[in-house]
């Protein structure tokens, strides 16, 4: 069975500025820290779709400390699927990814080499690729925003001076961290926000955009300016 790859080119002084989430996987080829960070200002769920794979390939030998800051890069826009090729400091090809969650490293963007490229094939089987980092979060806290006045789905209670969650979406919230073995802290606003066109923010929806937290519950639903910033 040969592995194929249908590959279009595309360069940032003119990127073709279209729907692209059918795509799998997204290849970036740089030389420098430099040239990634230029291709990273133009990264948005409107050209790229954050799930699919992303592979990083430099021309150049790439330390660790830039490959660490590609990695911290690429996971501040919550894209986990990265794997990044370079030489390393023995001149060897190497295949370096992230796993952003780790017991008692949470958010942990430090590379590891996964494989080694050599006489034209993979050392190691190339699971690396499809790596599922999302099955057990190793009890890494996500923080939940979430406003008062927004029942169901989140009901805040002060019971005897302490803050207590209930609803809907707490439950869901409750479930899957069981499931996916993660904590939660939460954060509660006075009020959910809003979201313009132009991506002014306030409220749930500055503290998503800024990287202030991981997820919000709230009354909440899809809309077309929503989709533009939002997974």
């Amino acid at each position: 069975l040969e592995l194929t790859a249908t590959v279009q080119l595309e360069s940032t002084n003119h990127l073709n500025y279209t729907p692209i989430a059918s795509k799998s996987c997204n290849v970036f080829t740089i030389t420098s820290l430099n040239d990634f960070k230029r291709i990273y200002s133009l990264i948005n769920p409107q050209l790229f779709n954050y799930r699919k794979h992303f592979l990083i390939v430099s021309i150049n030998y790439l330390p660790p400390a830039h490959i660490e800051q590609i990695f911290n890069l690429m996971w501040q826009k919550f894209i986990l699927n990265a794997n990044l090729i370079a030489y390393d400091s023995q001149d060897r090809l190497a295949v370096s990814t992230f796993f952003p969650f780790k017991a008692h490293a949470c958010n942990d963007t430090r590379p590891v080499i996964v494989n080694y490229f050599e006489n034209g094939e993979f050392i190691n089987n190339t699971d690396h690729l499809t790596t599922d980092k999302l099955s057990d979060l190793q009890e890494c806290p996500l923080r939940v925003v979430t406003s008062f006045r927004s029942e169901p789905f989140v009901i805040i209670e002060n019971v005897q001076n302490e803050t207590q969650f209930s609803g809907r979406d707490i439950n869901l919230i409750q479930t899957l961290a069981k499931s996916l073995n993660f904590r939660t802290k939460f954060i509660v606003l006075e009020e959910k926000g809003f979201l313009l066109e132009n991506g002014s923010s306030e409220g749930i929806f500055k503290y998503l955009s800024n990287g202030s937290a991981d997820l919000a519950l709230n009354d909440l639903w899809i809309t077309r300016v929503r989709k533009i910033f939002f997974d």
